[in-house]
């Protein structure tokens, strides 16, 4: 009997011990994460249309002044930003990196305008996701400001050729692009994501922390760390969640390959389909694939090019719509050039009928090259006349071209371009008199 005695109380000092530590580790948690404003008027594709939002995010450097949070809390360069920490008030923050492929983004504010009791988040960059391992999913959920749901890792698992972390912890609207906490030694496992869809409960998914750890330390090493573009697909195998099986690899403008695995990258090991992408962040190209089928293990060398910088996008403003290429690659794997992003209601463009998702082909029987030419081509005229293409369901057309006419006044079109020289107002007389 006396036996049993002490085995309760020692069980019940380390089911004390446990919450306690929890308890700090979420205490913790309050002082490092922080709750995010955004608002956009024009947004990319990206960002899933105009408005605000709340989110939240969390401090990762103090003397950056760099937070991490989701791209679809920050948006996509697109979005005014203010964060604040818990008992402190709004401050104006900027985007440094927003990835392309992840939903991940990295932010920065005055170091001055960090409070003296703000604590730095401590990330697990080489925690390996174990089913069964206590998490704690901090945040906002639902307006709840600075709480925390509980729950277990399920899985480390690959959606959409995406590695992500499965777990039962509530995520739910606001606390999107808070920490991931594991709730054994209070370190920071991943980024809260979402739901699998908005009305399951039980099932949210997080960015593993490993890929912001990758991130961050390319930039601190001054490197590009953003995906690479290659003309490689992976297919789906339905007895698997994802495989590295390839759908096709174009090499030398053959398709090659189909059917065959993937198995290493630059000497390293490929498991599935999101290991290529990150083995070559921060590589230069070109890299040497190992590709096996039944009968032997053949090696290529492939030359690949790096995504574009979110942040460095140009876009024509052109009287309420926003026109830009086209980031996330169609259905049909191509980028538009002259994609519309979005549209305001009530404007100029949205009363001709530019819709968003859709794209610009010719203006005034030209198709432009680039969006400074694009705009040189609208500036020329006072009316434009455009063809433009959208996707269509009717009569089983996969595009509709569409025309429309459209009044140009000069104070509703501008330019905004990183790389790209503007126009001097010269071209725009000389496209004047061509047309």
């Amino acid at each position: 009997m006396k036996i049993k005695i002490i085995i309760f109380n020692i069980l019940t000092l380390i089911i004390f011990k446990s919450l306690a530590y929890s308890e700090n580790f979420l205490l913790n948690a309050s002082n490092y994460t922080v709750k995010i404003k955004a608002k956009s008027q024009y947004p990319f594709a990206e960002t899933k249309g105009a408005g605000s939002w709340m989110g939240a995010g969390f401090l990762i450097d103090k003397e950056k002044g760099y937070f991490l949070t989701n791209a679809h809390v920050s948006g996509r360069g697109d979005t005014k930003l203010k964060l604040k920490f818990k008992n402190g008030s709004y401050k104006s923050v900027k985007p440094v990196y927003i990835d392309p492929e992840y939903d991940l983004a990295i932010l920065k504010i005055n170091q001055d305008d960090i409070p003296n009791y703000a604590l730095e988040a401590d990330l697990d960059c080489y925690f390996l996701a174990k089913p069964g391992t206590e998490v704690a999913a901090f945040g906002h959920p639902n307006g709840l400001s600075f709480s925390a749901s509980r729950g277990i890792i399920s899985q480390e698992l690959v959606l959409n050729e995406r590695k992500v972390i499965q777990t039962d912890a509530a995520i739910n609207p606001g606390n999107s692009g808070g920490p991931l906490i594991n709730l054994k030694n209070g370190r920071v496992v991943g980024i809260n994501k979402s739901k699998y869809k908005r009305n399951s409960e039980g099932l949210g998914f997080a960015v593993p922390i490993y890929i912001a750890c990758k991130i961050l330390t390319l930039l601190k090493e001054k490197k590009d760390p953003s995906p690479p573009i290659m003309n490689i697909r992976f297919a789906k195998d339905i007895d698997e969640v994802e495989s590295n099986i390839i759908a096709f690899l174009k090499h030398n403008n053959k398709y090659i390959e189909m059917g065959s695995r993937l198995i290493e990258a630059n000497g390293y090991k490929i498991d599935d389909s999101s290991d290529l992408n990150f083995i070559l962040r921060g590589s230069k190209s070109p890299t040497v694939l190992k590709i096996q089928n039944e009968n032997r293990i053949k090696s290529y060398t492939i030359h690949f090019q790096k995504q574009k910088k979110i942040l460095d996008r140009e876009f024509l403003f052109l009287d309420g719509a926003i026109v830009s290429e086209q980031i996330q690659v169609d259905k049909n794997f191509l980028n538009r050039k002259f994609y519309i992003h979005s549209v305001l209601k009530g404007s100029g463009a949205d009363q001709k009928d530019l819709g968003p998702g859709c794209w610009i082909r010719f203006v005034n029987r030209v198709k432009p090259e680039n969006l400074v030419k694009l705009y040189i081509i609208l500036r020329a005229k006072n009316v434009s006349n455009i063809i433009y293409a959208c996707w269509s369901n009717k009569d089983h057309i996969l595009t509709q071209n569409y025309h429309t006419k459209i009044r140009i006044n000069k104070e509703k079109i501008y330019l905004k371009s990183t790389n790209f020289i503007l126009p001097e107002l010269n071209d725009i007389i000389l496209a004047q008199h061509k047309n």
